[in-house]
């Protein structure tokens, strides 16, 4: 997956985050509805800001084999929250496997640098609001209540101490 920028006939530019592969390139349904919606009105690099954010946690979910979209229009936010101490290691570890013992041997060289903490502090902030986006917009109000916004908030608050 890949961020690039679309630019509409009015000279609006926006970012899209799009699949990668041997087909066409489609906007990750989730994110591009985040942006079209609660995005709109931003700067472009604000929004940029937030699908990089996103773009990263989806990386990683695709290496721990979870689709966060399809998590996402499921309701199955518990699958979400279980990545969310993981990634955070995986983004100060330079985005490493975050599972590592020891390493025997010289190290290889990191495909990602390490990111400066402050950068892993907004990735994790923008990632709450886009879940908490989420949550209030796909769990269906008979089934939504406090609890699940609360539930991001505690998780978030573990992975941040």
């Amino acid at each position: 997956m890949k961020l690039i920028q679309c630019r509409y006939s009015s000279g609006q530019r926006v970012p899209l985050l799009v699949q990668t592969g041997d087909a066409a390139p489609l906007p990750m349904l989730v994110p591009f509805i985040y942006v079209q919606l609660k995005l709109r009105y931003r700067a472009y690099n604000t929004a940029a800001a937030h699908l990089r954010a996103i773009q990263a946690f989806y990386t990683y979910a695709n290496t721990r084999d979870l689709d966060i979209d399809e998590a996402i229009l499921a309701c199955n936010f518990e699958a979400i929250l279980a990545l969310l101490d993981g990634y955070a290691i995986w983004l100060q570890s330079g985005r490493h496997a975050d599972n590592l013992i020891a390493r025997i041997g010289t190290a290889a060289t990191a495909p990602f640098p390490q990111i400066d903490p402050r950068t892993r502090d907004q990735y994790l902030r923008l990632l709450k609001q886009y879940l908490s986006w989420c949550v209030t917009r796909y769990i269906p109000l008979a089934r939504q209540n406090s609890t699940s916004l609360a539930n991001i908030e505690a998780v978030f608050a573990d992975v941040a101490e």
